[in-house]
């Protein structure tokens, strides 16, 4: 092994490799300099920024070797560099002057931060330097290189030193809890930064029953409703059928609970935890009472409920759904209420056809009304124990009742009548009132 020391040297008695694998060779130490903040740009001053307001890392001494009175920088060609336009800021004022403006800007009033000495790992052998320089700089190496940290390692890490986990790690520590066959491999495929992009919009959040308080996810939604969503979402990451791209806008993130999520991975957010909770603690959010909850005409923004989702198989029927559950309601609440009455056509109709039933009228060749159309299909269902009574008593309400902002006349008014508005409640007050009818019609098609 070739003799090594560690030396305290000079900033001006270093010498920048003009061979530096960085970059293509270049003749002279000012044409090296000049090639860094040709190639790096910005990243030049957010090193020298770090080192003027942080320091050098003392963790990692730049490695040199002698060179006559001088030493070659074989390793850490950038920090000598940054030392160096420290020392003299106005080395390139005119050939490149925006960033001799921003280094300027940076050293304004800390003239205490030039370095004119570091400690340096000198190698007397160039050979054995560049040994240690490959390893640092090529990986694994099967162990004996630097293994790098993945996104959950980072977090740990994160959570250790800052006392606060990162909202992804949360929803992955909370999963792990539950020792499911397979989970531990599958938690540790996922991304944690698409699942904080999904865990951190709102909307998305709504679906799962969560929401983020100072940095942690908390709900007062039963925990086994909870997991339901969460793995549901870790399956689609893990296995790939879900990638950044699929979720990379708001848009791009509703469309995902549209299209993959089905009824039965969506938490039921009737069935309350005794008080709320974090993912990240075992134990209740103080002394919390239960939240309060408002009616869902008043809560949310659009016309179907993010839990409810519609197995709905029609390819322009689908399309008409993503729409409704898209737009709000208080924006575009005509373009709601026409899509809405639309929407229920397609459906019963697909439904009568599936199942046989009437679409004309026997006497004459005429299409039957929408309000003949539900009650027939009503009729079949509790006939052929696809739905309740009670599970019922929405769709007649709409069909039995007139002259009420509740009743089919309405769902016809908001197309045909040119003196007649829908208001925001009464859209939401509809939906309310055929969820549930309208779930099991597409379960049953």
């Amino acid at each position: 092994m070739g003799e090594k020391s560690k030396k305290a040297i000079k900033v001006t008695n270093l010498l920048l490799n003009v061979d530096n694998p960085r970059f293509d060779t270049t003749t002279n130490q000012r044409e090296a300099i000049s090639t860094m903040i040709s190639e790096l740009g910005k990243k030049m001053l957010v090193l020298i920024r770090s080192i003027v307001e942080e320091g050098l890392n003392p963790s990692e001494l730049p490695i040199v070797t002698p060179s006559k009175r001088n030493y070659k920088v074989l390793e850490g060609n950038r920090r000598i560099a940054a030392l160096k336009l420290i020392q003299t800021p106005d080395m390139f004022k005119d050939k490149y002057k925006s960033f001799t403006k921003g280094l300027n800007n940076i050293l304004k009033g800390k003239h205490e931060s030039r370095i004119n000495e570091i400690d340096c790992a000198v190698f007397a052998d160039e050979s054995e330097a560049n040994k240690w320089i490959k390893l640092r700089h090529t990986g694994e190496n099967n162990g004996k290189g630097i293994v790098p940290w993945d996104s959950q390692q980072i977090g740990r890490f994160d959570a250790m030193v800052g006392g606060k986990e990162r909202i992804g790690l949360q929803a992955i520590n909370f999963l792990k809890n539950f020792n499911d066959k397979g989970i531990e491999e599958k938690l540790q495929k996922t991304s944690i930064t698409n699942l904080e992009r999904l865990l951190t919009d709102r909307y998305i959040q709504s679906v799962l029953g969560l929401e983020i308080n100072d940095g942690r996810l908390e709900t007062n939604i039963a925990r086994e409703e909870i997991k339901k969503g969460l793995l549901k979402i870790v399956d689609d990451l893990c296995g790939g059928k879900v990638k950044v791209k699929d979720i990379y806008t708001r848009d791009d993130r509703r469309e995902y609970i549209s299209k993959y999520f089905k009824e039965e991975d969506v938490p039921n957010l009737k069935k309350l935890a005794e008080n709320p909770w974090q993912l990240n603690s075992p134990t209740n959010v103080g002394n919390k009472t239960k939240k309060k909850t408002h009616p869902p005409s008043i809560e949310r923004e659009y016309l179907i409920p993010p839990n409810c989702i519609l197995n709905v198989t029609e390819i322009k029927a689908g399309k008409i759904y993503g729409e409704l559950r898209n737009l709000e309601v208080a924006r575009f609440k005509y373009a709601v209420s026409v899509l809405f009455r639309v929407f229920m056509e397609m459906s019963a109709d697909k439904f009568s056809e599936k199942y046989n039933l009437p679409l004309k009228e026997k006497s004459r060749d005429k299409k039957l009304s929408l309000c003949a159309k539900l009650n027939n299909i009503a009729k079949y269902m509790s006939g052929n124990g696809m739905a309740t009574t009670n599970e019922l008593k929405g769709i007649r309400s709409i069909t039995q009742g007139q002259d009420s902002m509740y009743s089919i006349d309405t769902f016809n008014d908001y197309v045909h009548n040119r003196f007649f508005s829908p208001t925001v409640d009464s859209l939401k007050t509809n939906w309310d009132n055929i969820q549930i009818f309208m779930q099991k019609l597409w379960d049953n098609v």
